[in-house]
Order: C-alpha cells, then structure tokens, then sequence
C-alpha cells in the first residue's frame, strides 16, 4: 500500500503542471466540438461514430470506434462542461490507477516486486505516456 502511495505522488509530482493547462491538440476535435460528447446527438449515436463523432459509415472516418471512451467523456462533460481541468485531472487520476494496476499485475505475470515497481515507474514517467496523463487518452486504457 505504502508504494501504491509512492507510486501515485510520483505520477502527480511529474504532471501536476496540467491541472490548469487548457485544452490542446487534438482535444478540441476529441472533446469540445465532438457532437456525441457534447450532447448534441442522441447517446445511442456513440455506437454510430468513431471518436472524433464522425459516422463510421462516413467517408472522412477513419474508424477509431471507441464509444466507451466517448460516453466517459460525455458524462465529464455533463457534469462539468467544457472545462479542462476537469479533463486533466481525471485524465491524471486515471493514470494513476493504470500504474497501481501495472504494478500488481506485473508479478502476476512472473516479474519479481523489484521487477515490478520497475515497471510500474517506467509506465507511471515514461515521455511516450505524457499525451495520455496530460490530455485525454488514459480512458482508452480504463474502458477497452
């Protein structure tokens, strides 16, 4: 529980910076102008459109059909509307937990705890993982 504890201020002291960050990238498309997560379409039409809200049978998709993702979003987005924070910080949150959880299944696979806490460090630091901790593709992770 103590390296949960560790492993958790580790992620929060690397990307405590976003919490004010706005919007970025992609995020806009993903998340402000997207019509399934804004409400603006039937909830139904989430199992319809790729992530980005575009009809799956549209020729502009390119298929990234990911309607959890897109209904956690919409819930984020009803709650709080449209305010990054809100996004980063449960984008955040949700990194944590995958850590905690990389670091418990590890041994389950064979790893030793030292093993273990490797990786759970290199997943909770590693650069390729800051879109996802910063922005808001973590939830992929938690709702596949």
């Amino acid at each position: 529980m103590r390296l949960d504890a560790t492993l958790i201020l580790i992620c929060l002291a690397i990307y405590a910076r976003s919490f004010d960050a706005e919007f970025a990238y992609d995020d806009h498309h993903a998340i402000v102008g997207n019509v399934d997560v804004v409400g603006q379409q039937p909830i139904s039409r989430i199992w319809f459109a790729d992530f980005w809200g575009v009809p799956l049978n549209h020729s502009l998709t390119h298929k990234s059909w990911r309607p959890a993702t897109v209904l956690l979003f919409r819930v984020i987005y009803l709650i709080f509307g449209a305010t990054a924070t809100a996004f980063h910080t449960l984008s955040l949150v949700a990194h944590c937990i995958v850590t905690v959880i990389v670091f418990h299944l590890a041994p389950r696979i064979g790893l030793s705890k030292e093993s273990a806490t490797s990786a759970a460090l290199l997943f909770a630091v590693h650069p390729v993982h800051a879109g996802t901790a910063l922005f808001k593709v973590p939830f992929d992770l938690i709702t596949m």
